[in-house]
């Protein structure tokens, strides 16, 4: 095991900036490069990982994560210094890596920024210092830029020649492993007067054989504007006959394979290999080199000689980190913990990443293809409406498109927006889950914006193959346009309140026989997968237990905010919601899977698209009495307790019928998942609540992986329940701390008034991994903690988008109310600095500055003041409300200015 006690990290500035020494010395830490054009860059401390357009266009091969610590694959630049020495700056050279952690001499430090990867590795031998910075420029350019700067710390000067290697793949991720060999007789390799470009003739993968027209190029120039004197463009030549990329025998022999410009070679692996002349670098002084490598359309190429200066590059470089520092500074935490704060933005901007690269592209994301998931599009969207930093409404409604009109979804979502795709491979399968996702996110942008009118906006339906919840084929379908339509053949469009009611309604119905939600392909836990028949996810009904109350309230507010007393919907409907006076009848699960049954042959293929009048009043009867015949039913069958003092909700049911949790020879069976959403719901009353968080610290808790793990030890591959349960014990969905519904946990405790105990998971998953001798990855939070305190899957996850909402609306309590401004906080001791805590955050368009300052002996609860004007406020209430019209007054250009008082002895 490498000792790594000497690492020391830090922030640098409040701008998040964060530099980490002997990062070298960590295996298998990377960091993202990308921009908003989805080009994108994996990097490590040693230069490893690769870069890409799409997943059919990587410039370099693409990486996993096993590949970043042990391929010889990455950038690498050579430096034969004094005629004899050869020291690669990136440390990827034979010599370097034995003696990587024994007696060398090289020192490396990491610096990140938004959005850059700089890389700094002395050798105290040489006196050579060389500084690697690395971006993606914001905007329209498809390359990853380099400088390299090399510096003289000694007194005598230096005699340097440096020469790159970057690997050329240019083609598809899938010919890794299939045709690769074949694959590379298609490449045209031309050497330019500035490095080395690569047309493939053909585009072969699994889209066809086409005509290519992508150009993969890397090319260079000196600070003097000077173009390389020779090039290696082929792999094998500048490696040699029994050589390596860690010990090339071009860099040593005075042989043959060096060529000029103008060159073309055909049908060989290729490299961006540039040979510089000689330059001798006096002490303290330093010579930087430029590189772009890039992906282009080989009918607009840029022109990257006007780029590869340091004029330029410094200009992009700038450009670049104010784009993403700008996106940046909507939200901004003034604590008395400075880390936190600079360890916060790097985790809200981790949606950002996945909004861009989906579930794919970085290292151990190595099962994507650059899509998103269904719950991903909604998920990802909670930080953007809290950052206030776009109009999302056009998202939002974009995303209904991709719901059939029997309340299940399309899996397979396109890049553009609205883009929704049939399942080319024929896997017919439903998540239980998805449907609840859509409601949680638009209640929240209502809240946020009290646009009430985005419920009555219309959306198409999506049409594929598959209907009656993806359990029947159908041939009526036209795979050229997958929008559903009604028997007369026209386009049948719903509103989007119809659409949350049809997902909810109909999720309500589809039971097994312990009368929960079924569990089909799976839920949350992609894991559970094999239940199909008989499991159900009680924590899932919980979830939808509370998305049918939601619903009712808002309706509520429709009502009261307008003067609508009913609702058009499709007719098909009055299955779904007639049953208002057959609520004795609920307790059958036979009863709600004949209306079920029903309602889906009834929208199969070619249905009527009329529509109907409902009463707004009699929806909420209806909607209320679903929701309260869940909780009943839960809270009478599912609980679980072990003690007085502990006790927990039975989460699931296996496709035996049986249920997962509860106890076999006394030892312990419990899931995570199975308390989040009955404590989040309001399902669990407070004893209960009390029971499962001691049944939580005492059965799932554990310091080593920072909190709460996802289940205990099941000690079987439970085949009648799901893959997770064959993961050796502790690792992703089987046992390991899952950051995504540790964080949701936390939120629902805080929710539900338990701020102590919500407090502790959430600074415990930051003071875990913002110590990278604990955590080994770079400030974020990852998809999991493995048994040995590793972070997992690093930047793609949900949890990121979670945590951000749990700082921003439990613990400082900023959020939404219908359009109104809502603050209740239940802010930790520790962020508090002298009494005083503050945030800088964005509402309705409006950049507010809210401080909130404890104070002794008051005379009520809050004091509150906007723009140093005092606002009344109700001291029975737990939260003060700022109403819209004030907000909308404020100054749009300017910090507008809020402070909150708070009487730290008030009853």
């Amino acid at each position: 095991m490498n000792k790594t006690t000497d690492t020391k990290w830090e922030f640098l500035d409040d701008e998040g900036t964060y530099r980490v020494s002997n990062s070298d010395k960590y295996s298998y830490l990377y960091f993202p490069l990308v921009n908003e054009n989805g080009f994108n860059s994996s990097i490590t401390p040693e230069l490893r990982g690769d870069i890409k357009k799409d997943l059919n266009s990587y410039l370099m091969v693409p990486a996993i994560v096993e590949d970043i610590q042990n391929s010889m694959y990455g950038r690498n630049f050579w430096l034969k210094i004094n005629q004899k020495t050869i020291w690669s700056a990136v440390g990827n050279s034979a010599k370097q890596i034995q003696k990587k952690n024994g007696k060398s001499k090289d020192s490396v430090v990491t610096q990140l920024g938004f959005l850059y990867h700089k890389l700094i590795r002395t050798n105290s031998k040489y006196g050579l210092e060389s500084e690697i910075t690395s971006f993606i420029p914001a905007e329209k350019i498809n390359a990853e830029l380099t400088e390299i700067k090399l510096t003289n710390r000694s007194e005598l000067p230096i005699e340097i020649e440096l020469t790159s290697a970057i690997p050329i793949y240019a083609r598809s991720a899938d010919t890794v492993r299939d045709h690769r060999h074949v694959t590379s007789l298609l490449n045209v390799i031309e050497t330019v007067a500035s490095g080395v470009k690569v047309k493939p003739t053909l585009s072969f993968d699994e889209r066809g054989h086409t005509i290519n027209e992508l150009i993969y190029s890397v090319l260079g120039y000196d600070e003097k504007g000077n173009v390389p004197v020779g090039f290696y463009p082929v792999a094998e030549d500048f490696v040699g006959e029994g050589g390596s990329f860690y010990s090339p025998h071009a860099l040593k022999l005075n042989d043959d394979s060096l060529v000029k410009s103008g060159k073309t070679i055909s049908g060989y692996e290729a490299l961006g290999g540039l040979k510089f002349s000689k330059v001798t670098i006096k002490p303290n002084s330093s010579f930087s080199y430029y590189f772009s490598f890039g992906i282009d359309n080989s009918q607009s190429e840029v022109d990257y000689k006007t780029i590869l200066n340091k004029k330029t590059f410094q200009l992009l470089f700038d450009e670049t980190k104010e784009k993403w520092n700008t996106k940046l500074q909507n939200i901004k935490l003034n604590t008395a913990d400075k880390n936190f704060d600079n360890w916060f933005k790097w985790v809200s901007l981790q949606p950002t990443f996945r909004r861009i690269m989906g579930n794919s592209y970085l290292p151990y994301h190595d099962y994507g293809r650059g899509g998103r998931g269904w719950r991903d599009l909604w998920q990802d969207l909670l930080s953007m409406l809290l950052m206030d930093a776009a109009d999302v409404s056009s998202l939002l409604l974009n995303n209904f498109g991709g719901i059939r009109i029997d309340g299940t979804n399309a899996t397979i979502i396109g890049r553009q927006p609205g883009e929704f795709k049939a399942d080319r491979n024929n896997i017919p399968r439903v998540w239980m889950d998805h449907a609840a996702w859509p409601l949680y996110t638009v209640d929240l942008y209502l809240n946020q914006t009290g646009d009430l009118k985005l419920l009555f906006e219309e959306a198409t339906y999506f049409k594929d193959q598959y209907e009656q919840r993806c359990k029947k084929i159908t041939t009526e379908w036209d795979p050229k346009d997958t929008r559903q339509k009604t028997r007369s053949g026209e386009l049948y469009f719903g509103t989007v309140l119809e659409h949350l009611l049809l997902q909810n309604l109909t999720s309500f119905f589809n039971v097994g026989a312990n009368n929960n939600l079924l569990l089909e392909g799976a839920d949350w836990n992609d894991g559970l997968d094999m239940g199909t028949e008989k499991g159900e996810s009680v924590a899932f009904t919980a979830f939808y237990a509370g998305n049918l109350a939601k619903l009712a309230e808002i309706l509520k507010n429709i009502k009261k905010r307008s003067d609508k007393n009913e609702v058009k919907l499709l007719s098909e409907m009055k299955l779904l919601l007639n049953t208002v006076n057959e609520i004795g009848k609920y307790s059958e699960p036979v009863f709600k899977q004949s209306i079920i049954k029903k309602f889906n042959e009834n929208v199969s293929n070619n249905f009527s698209g009329e529509k109907s009048n409902f009463l707004i009043d009699d929806l909420c009867a209806d909607l209320e009495a679903k929701s309260k015949h869940i909780i009943d039913h839960i809270r009478a069958n599912e609980w679980i307790e072990k003690d007085s003092e502990t006790g927990w909700f039975n989460g699931y049911y296996d496709n035996f019928g049986d249920p997962l949790e509860g106890f076999v020879n006394d030892k312990v069976k419990m899931t995570l998942t199975g308390q989040v959403f009955n404590i989040m719901f309001g399902i669990s009353t407070p004893q209960q609540t009390k029971k499962i968080i001691n049944a939580v610290n005492k059965y799932l808790w554990s310091d080593e992986v920072a909190g709460c793990k996802l289940n205990t030890d099941f000690e079987s591959v439970l085949l009648s329940m799901g893959r997770s349960f064959g993961f050796a014990y502790g690792h992703k969905e089987n046992g390991a701390m899952f950051s995504h519904m540790s964080v949701m946990y936390a939120a629902a405790l805080l929710k539900r008034g338990f701020a102590e105990e919500g407090h502790k998971i959430l600074l415990t998953i930051y003071k875990h991994c913002i110590d990278i001798n604990k955590s080994k990855i770079y400030p974020g939070i990852p998809e999991y903690i493995e048994p040995k305190g590793r972070g997992m899957y690093t930047y793609l996850t949900g949890s990121a988008s979670w945590y951000f909402l749990a700082i921003l609306t439990q613990v400082f309590g900023v959020k939404g109310h219908y359009g109104d401004l809502a603050i209740e906080p239940n802010i930790p001791e520790e962020f508090w600095n002298n009494d005083e805590v503050s945030i800088q955050t964005s509402f309705a368009k409006r950049k507010l500055n809210i401080q909130f300052k404890r104070v002794y002996n008051a005379k009520h609860k809050f004091t509150l003041s906007v723009n140093k004007k005092k606002i009344g406020t109700d001291s029975k209430q737990n939260y003060v409300l700022i109403q819209r019209a004030i907000i909308e007054e404020m100054d749009s250009q300017k910090n507008n200015h809020i402070e909150l008082w708070i009487n730290n002895t008030a009853e």
